[in-house]
């Protein structure tokens, strides 16, 4: 329901203003999967190293809950950056074809003979 509130939001926009948002909606999503690999690198960081102290030690320390901590922390980041990145994307998108559609109409009209 959501996405169809959106579409018609966005299809009273001059093709202007669609470009614009377009390009926003696409540098959002850049940013979100930046941001993304950076938590997927403390993610991979945090797991090896409690899977090296499980490992060796068989136990934890009161370090090693908190790790426990922040890496269930990052893995619950990472997923919203992903739904913010994969809604983004649907967006820019949506807009695309917005876009084409405004330019496949334009092309096809017919031009009066004189």
């Amino acid at each position: 329901m959501f996405y169809r509130r959106n579409v018609s939001a966005l299809s009273r926009l001059k093709t202007s203003e669609l470009i614009a948002l377009r390009a926003e909606y696409t540098r959002n999503a850049s940013i979100y999967r930046s941001i993304k690999l950076g938590f997927m690198g403390l993610i991979g960081i945090l797991f090896a190293n409690l899977a090296k102290i499980v490992l060796e030690t068989q136990a934890y320390d009161v370090s090693d809950k908190y790790s426990v901590l922040v890496l269930a922390v990052s893995l619950i980041i990472f997923v919203y950056f992903n739904v913010k990145e994969a809604s983004s994307m649907v967006t820019a998108g949506i807009i695309h074809d917005l876009l084409s559609i405004r330019l496949s109409k334009t092309s096809t009209g017919k031009k009066k003979a004189k």
